[in-house]
């Protein structure tokens, strides 16, 4: 079988030739294997397409490709607003020390201006130093142009990116849950917003929602292979403000697209998983165990696994980087063991492989995944 027929038929709970192996190595690992800056690949300042550093990497290991399009919406270490003709972006560099740069981004839009600043190591991932949403309710209007109109992008990138792909995996299109979006630019002070500014964030999720909706009815002429809602804060969220912004979020997008949806919820997510599957996800990960999160994967498995396929579960940090290759093969088999029965397992890590894993560990968990991965 070919990576993508190996994943989709998983997906589809079929039984493949081995359960596909599909960790997350997006941005860290390709750039330790590629010899590329991290500063390059994400960031506000990076040059280097990451779906495509994924891609290179993955081959190189021999690994069943998920990666993000180009044109996702949200997601990943950091995917920046992007330009139309009536929203522009402008980037400065304020300040350097040694590696470190700090840059002022600037979001002109026909409401005003909005800025966020942020730190780019040229050998580090990126990170926020100010949010781009200061007061919700004096900048509504700016942050509703920040949606834009769907029906204006250019896809090009994207049906680029899906040739190139071709049978080495799928290209997913995708964006952030409503409760996601709104923390990844308001910052740590949207963790009250549900009390401060509940109107407005109320206002937000209606208006969010019409912009996914239109970004689908797009998306689906050009045949996906996979939406990835990217819900990186939604496990610290905890279940009530889940019921109120996120859940009801997903269940609409069920509802517009036969297309198979993948929820990325990361943190502690047992008590929440019928919940979960009800939404009409496909995917769920990544599955993060103690001490990342509180995640049993048979459990997983007896209570959801025969309504959703299963992505995840293994401790990138305490497993991959730091255990040895005969900890990385136990650890493997037990997932698979846990899990991989009756199909519907993609074997994944819980998070991404950092970029001070050993190659050999590397290697030792895909050859592990070949080895305790068959049906037969």
């Amino acid at each position: 079988m070919t990576p993508r027929e190996r994943l989709s038929s998983t997906i589809r709970h079929e039984e493949p030739d081995r359960v596909p192996c599909s960790p997350w190595s997006c941005i860290l690992f390709p750039s330790k294997v590629l010899g590329i800056k991290l500063g390059d690949l994400s960031g506000a300042l990076a040059t280097y397409p990451f779906w495509k550093a994924q891609l290179r990497s993955d081959k190189k290991f021999g690994f069943d490709s998920r990666i993000l399009s180009p044109l996702c919406l949200g997601g990943g270490e950091y995917i920046p607003v992007r330009e139309s003709e009536e929203v522009k972006v402008n980037k400065e560099i304020i300040r350097r020390k040694g590696v470190k740069r700090w840059v002022r981004i600037t979001i002109k839009t026909p409401a005003g201006d909005l800025t966020e600043e942020r730190c780019c190591p040229e050998d580090a991932v990126d990170w926020g130093v100010k949010p781009l949403i200061d007061d919700p309710e004096r900048d509504y209007k700016k942050i509703r142009c920040l949606l834009g109109d769907p029906s204006s992008m250019d896809f090009t990138e994207h049906q680029k990116a899906q040739e190139i792909i071709g049978d080495q995996g799928l290209l997913m299109l995708g964006f952030d849950t409503p409760w996601t979006w709104w923390i990844i630019r308001r910052g740590e002070a949207g963790f009250t917003d549900p009390f401060d500014y509940s109107r407005t964030l109320g206002r937000f999720c209606e208006d969010y929602l019409d912009f996914v909706r239109k970004y689908i009815g797009v998306c689906d002429t050009l045949q996906p292979d996979l939406y990835w809602i990217h819900g990186v804060y939604d496990g610290i969220a905890g279940p009530r403000l889940l019921d109120r912004y996120v859940f009801p979020f997903i269940k609409e997008i069920r509802k517009l697209t036969s297309t198979p949806l993948q929820y990325f919820l990361s943190g502690n997510c047992m008590e929440l998983l019928e919940k979960v599957a009800d939404t009409g996800i496909d995917i769920l990960e990544p599955l993060e165990p103690f001490p990342l999160g509180d995640v049993d994967l048979a459990e997983v498995k007896r209570k959801i696994g025969n309504r959703v396929c299963l992505a995840g579960n293994l401790d990138p940090i305490n497993v991959v980087e730091r255990g040895t290759p005969q900890d990385v093969e136990r650890e493997v088999r037990k997932c698979i063991g846990d899990a991989a029965e009756g199909s519907g397992y993609i074997f994944a890590t819980a998070d991404q492989i950092t970029n001070i894993t050993s190659v050999e560990n590397v290697r030792c968990m895909l050859e592990a995944v070949k080895k305790y991965g068959r049906y037969r």
